[in-house]
């Protein structure tokens, strides 16, 4: 990954780093995140096996809500995981990748429309990810569950806590 996709996902995490609650909870700073952007952010559980769609989240933004679609037979540790993929492309403006979206998620958003016409429409303009920003939006959310994780933990002291900030 480029020094500058780095530099964007630090950036990033710098931004959002009050908003993270303590306790962590995903749903509470995914709740903190859209009341700052003033803008409803939706996880929604799909099923993504029973569409034969290989992923596990996609991020499709709307005129006024930006959807997370997040497997629904994801662990609570994978669903963390996938949002915060999902946050990562959201936050470091990427644009969605809807030409991969399943048939029955296109019909779900758009009922009275054929799936081919809904992925023409919401594409205009838009492209794919790239292999730079799926690294990105994954470095992202795996920063994410680290800096969560690590409001939970107090803080240790002397040689214990090196060891632990050196094994995060």
């Amino acid at each position: 990954m480029r020094g500058k996709a780095r530099r964007d996902v630090r950036a990033a995490l710098g931004a959002i780093q009050e908003l993270l609650p303590v306790p962590w909870d995903i749903d509470v700073f995914v709740g903190r995140l859209a009341e700052r952007r003033g803008r409803p952010i939706a996880v929604v559980p799909w099923d993504f096996a029973g569409s034969g769609n290989p992923s596990s989240g996609m991020f499709l933004p709307s005129g006024t809500t930006d959807y997370l679609f997040i497997d629904a037979a994801a662990s609570p540790s994978r669903r963390e995981q996938i949002v915060g993929h999902e946050l990562g492309h959201l936050l470091l403006g990427h644009t969605p990748q809807l030409q991969d979206a399943p048939d029955g998620l296109l019909e779900a958003l758009a009922p009275d429309v054929s799936p081919a016409l809904a992925r023409r429409v919401l594409a205009l303009g838009r492209t794919g990810y790239d292999d730079a920003h799926e690294a990105a939006a994954e470095l992202f959310g795996t920063s994410l569950a680290r800096l969560g994780a690590s409001t939970d933990d107090p803080p240790e002291d002397g040689e214990l806590g090196r060891l632990v900030e050196v094994l995060r």
